[in-house]
């Protein structure tokens, strides 16, 4: 039997996966940024079909990522599994490359730990050398270190992986491959071989360099591109093999306000080179068969792709994440029953971009309605508590005690005219409204995909055939009227690297909110 593998497999934002296989199963994970916890864990029996199982990083164990520090943190990351153990490395661009481990993928992993103090270290892949010796490849971020398109190399202690060498360039793409970045670090048939996209995120495609030696000099081929198809800048991944000896590519797809999706192509070796895609021309496909057997047992975790929630036993699923280090006991009233309580925190934070409590998930659909029902009875004077739909800007819907009457407002952010990193927050008052019962009021969303760009598309900034921006309107259902906002439909940005999401809040000094469920509903087109 075999898998028909349907791109892309995950419609959801796993920026710059990595993927690796023990014995029959796969186990992937991500980038995170500043959302907490970090480092999703995934696995797989399939290749097509994904769990996610929890995270790696709780939190980011720097003081300052106690505030949301957006699109900052926890960059492309590599995993790797040596002498029995998971290790995932990962660059912080600001801070440096740390590493985390545990025996058991699905619990026990290890805080992050610095091994290696930089500004500008990014993209590193672990790679144990069959001498003994171990080193750490990387990319360079341009914004902090002041160029790119260059594969740096310094080595470590084989055992902690800290840093014991220089750092020195074994690759310079800058002519040939600009921006070449997010290396994965291969050894076969006596070849070392890093895998890694350039071109950039959106125009880009899939080069490998192959090397007798892992300090070069590195042959240089192009082995995957958008080429005729309509599948642009195919970009950051991982190569893994299957127990009957195939080989496939794990990738991302930048698809603007639905982040970076995840795409499976096949890679089939010839002459000591690996190329992926279509074997006729190495482009990304539509779909294919996986030489797999579908998974005849339950995987642990949910569905990467799982939006809705109940919140048994007053507890958020694992799709949640917040915008910044948090003790969840300080912002959530643990209670026994279904329904999420809320605190109500932060008064003094002003802009909800600033809030750590703000508490999403990630949109898995092109075109959908969600309905967030909460019980609004717990708020206090002067406190808020609403949805947003949130990425490089947002928008929502709350409702904001003043003078002992709920008023519904929707609110929307701009950027700072004096700080591009900040945003202002603008409310409009719809009205001032009667609730008569106030434990079941139902905001809803509505998202609509916008057809592709034109020049985009003839750019190559953009796939032809599928969305990568969207609008949507909001609307309150209270005791059986619903109230929509008066404001054009609102079109969102991503957020730098981070796809838009789904964000529920409570903001205030006393009071409380209960969240009773969340339902995503997908739309036909």
């Amino acid at each position: 039997m075999a898998v028909l593998a349907k791109n892309p497999i995950i419609l959801s934002d796993y920026s710059d996966p990595d993927v690796i296989r023990v014995n029959d199963t796969y186990y992937m994970t991500a980038s995170s940024f500043h959302f907490t916890p970090g480092l999703p864990l995934l696995v797989s029996k399939d290749l097509v079909h994904w769990n996610l199982v929890g995270y790696a990083a709780k939190n980011i164990p720097m003081p300052q990522f106690n505030e949301p520090r957006h699109s900052k943190g926890v960059w492309a990351p590599s995993l790797r599994y040596h002498n029995g153990k998971f290790i995932i490395v990962v660059g912080l661009p600001d801070e440096g490359i740390f590493v985390t481990e545990s025996d058991n993928f699905y619990d026990g992993w290890t805080s992050l730990r610095c091994v290696r103090k930089a500004c500008g270290f990014i993209d590193p892949c672990p790679f144990w050398d069959k001498d003994g010796k171990a080193y750490i490849v990387h990319a360079y971020a341009k914004s902090r270190i002041g160029f790119k398109s260059k594969i740096g190399i310094f080595e470590v202690n084989p055992e902690s992986l800290d840093a014991i060498g220089e750092d020195s360039f074994i690759f310079d793409g800058e002519i040939s491959q600009p921006t070449i970045e997010g290396p994965k670090v291969y050894f076969r048939n006596g070849f070392y071989y890093i895998a890694a996209p350039a071109g950039g995120v959106k125009q880009g495609w899939q080069t490998l360099l192959k090397a007798n030696n892992i300090m070069g000099p590195y042959e240089e081929h192009i082995v995957l591109s958008q080429g005729k198809s309509h599948i642009n800048g195919p970009h950051q991944g991982g190569l893994v093999d299957t127990p009957n000896g195939d080989w496939y590519f794990l990738h991302f797809q930048d698809r603007g306000v639905y982040g970076r999706v995840i795409l499976l192509e096949r890679a089939i070796w010839k002459d000591d080179l690996v190329f992926m895609g279509t074997e006729e021309n190495a482009e990304p496909e539509d779909s294919f068969e996986v030489n797999l057997s579908p998974c005849s047992t339950a995987l642990p975790g949910i569905a990467a792709n799982e939006v809705n929630d109940d919140f048994d036993n007053g507890e958020y699923g694992l799709q949640w994440q917040w915008q910044a280090n948090v003790k969840a006991e300080a912002y959530v009233l643990k209670r026994s029953e279904k329904g999420l309580c809320l605190l109500c925190k932060n008064a003094d934070k002003g802009s909800l971009w600033n809030l750590p409590n703000v508490l999403s998930e990630k949109i898995v659909y092109e075109d959908f309605t969600a309905e967030i029902e909460m019980d609004i009875s717990g708020l206090k004077e002067d406190e808020r508590a609403g949805v947003l739909f949130l990425g490089g800007q947002y928008a929502g819907m709350e409702i904001k005690i003043i003078d002992n009457e709920p008023c519904l407002n929707y609110i929307e952010s701009f950027t700072d005219s004096y700080d591009s990193e900040k945003r202002v927050e603008k409310s409009v008052v719809i009205k001032k409204c009667f609730i008569q019962n106030k434990d079941s009021v139902k905001f809803i969303i509505n998202c609509n995909s916008l057809a592709p760009d034109k020049e985009k598309v003839s750019s190559g900034m953009a796939d032809s055939e599928c969305p990568s921006e969207c609008c949507c309107d909001f609307s309150l259902n209270i005791d059986g009227n619903v109230i929509k906002s008066e404001k054009e439909a609102y079109k969102p940005g991503s957020d730098h690297w981070v796809g838009c999401k789904i964000a529920v809040f409570a903001q205030g000094k006393k009071g409380s909110v209960i969240v009773k469920s969340v339902k995503v509903m997908p739309k036909s087109k």
